[in-house]
């Protein structure tokens, strides 16, 4: 329930707020088109298993008490987009508007059967939905998959083709904020068909889930909380990839003259070599940046020989504007490209992919950077600020 201020005015007693008090409830009062067609849709699914429908044919939407469990589960859950795969005839998603009514959300619903679409659009129409409801028609699969704007899910229903469902919750998941919520109709009345799935997801330690006795039986997983990484955070990533390239810098310049090529043994890297491949290495991660595309680039491969200690400055004012370059598109990294996550063994939770390529591209420098003063040390040459 909540509580909208409407207008703010003047009393005779001085200047004051006033309120008119516009209750918004899901369940009491339902608004009549809502009603009716939940009715119609009601009296058109027990039709369907009457007549002998097949089962392709029928609506096989919730029942009613199922719809409120749904309108009370999306309503508390966290900011974020709602989706629902599978729309039917739009009964649950009635529900749901509901409750995204009273909350102040929008839904999107996926349908790939036609006749199930037109159904829908009518539903949608009569019940005066169609302003907070967006019906996509298509598989939900290749909308959620390919389309990078349907990201912070905070609720999902999941109510389509049982053979499907693994997939879908494999798609769903990683894009659900902390808190968020999915929710898979027929767990009980489909358990051998969905075991696998739900076996996945009771043990995912990515969600905390249940199965509900309601209906059907509902699947319900919570999200734990995951580590989001935002654009306004770069700034982080910004001051340490300058901070490594600086000290990178500072080791390289004070190789002695004569001695950029050298190597402690035959197959090592020279000073020469680690200048160049932290400059490959720069080109790699700004090639998958501009790509978007975590498979790494073939590079340079081999050895390099430096003839002259001004081709060797030269290298390493290269490997400087290589390092302006990589933080210039660190800065320009944009949510959207934030929120692809991959799950990171190391911290046992989900992260920003490009945070962690460009995190792994830092850390690699600093390996080679501590490989720089190694031969600095062999040599008995120190970099200010170095210890001996």
């Amino acid at each position: 329930m909540a509580v909208l201020p409407i207008k703010a005015g003047k009393t005779t007693k001085g200047f004051a707020l006033q309120f008119k008090e516009t209750i918004v409830t899901m369940f009491h009062n339902i608004p009549s088109p809502i009603a009716d067609r939940m009715r119609r849709l009601e009296e058109l699914d027990i039709a369907d298993r009457i007549d002998g429908s097949s089962r392709k044919l029928r609506l096989r939407q919730v029942p009613p008490e199922t719809g409120q469990f749904l309108a009370l589960l999306a309503a508390s859950a966290p900011a974020g987009n709602w989706i629902e795969i599978g729309t039917s005839a739009g009964y649950s998603t009635l529900w749901l508007s509901l409750a995204a009514r009273a909350v102040g959300c929008r839904i999107v619903t996926y349908e790939i059967d036609p006749d199930k679409v037109e159904l829908a659009t009518e539903t949608f129409r009569v019940a005066g939905v169609d302003d907070i409801v967006e019906l996509v028609v298509g598989d939900a699969r290749d909308h959620l998959d390919k389309c990078h704007n349907v990201a912070d899910v905070a609720f999902c229903f999941l109510d389509a083709e049982k053979e499907i469902y693994q997939q879908c919750y494999d798609i769903v998941v990683p894009r659900l904020v902390s808190g968020g919520l999915l929710v898979a109709d027929n767990a009980i009345s489909h358990r051998s068909t969905l075991q696998p799935m739900l076996d996945r997801a009771l043990d995912d330690d990515r969600v905390d889930a249940l199965i509900v006795p309601i209906g059907s039986g509902e699947l319900v997983c919570r999200r734990i909380g995951r580590h989001i990484i935002t654009s306004s955070e770069t700034h982080r990533l910004v001051e340490l990839s300058a901070a490594v390239r600086d000290s990178s810098l500072k080791r390289l310049r004070a190789v002695p003259e004569g001695r950029e090529n050298w190597r402690p043994t035959p197959d090592a890297m020279s000073f020469a070599d680690l200048a160049q491949h932290l400059i490959d290495a720069d080109n790699w991660l700004l090639k998958m940046l501009e790509v978007k595309n975590l498979k790494p680039i073939v590079g340079r491969a081999g050895l390099i020989e430096i003839k002259t200690r001004e081709e060797y400055l030269n290298l390493l004012e290269e490997l400087a504007q290589s390092g302006v370059r990589r933080e210039q598109t660190i800065r320009a990294m944009t949510d959207k490209d934030l929120a692809e996550m991959i799950y990171d063994a190391r911290f046992g939770r989900e992260v920003s992919a490009w945070w962690i390529v460009v995190r792994g591209n830092l850390d690699h420098e600093t390996h080679h950077r501590g490989q720089v003063a190694a031969y600095l040390r062999m040599l008995g040459a120190v970099a200010s600020g170095d210890s001996a």
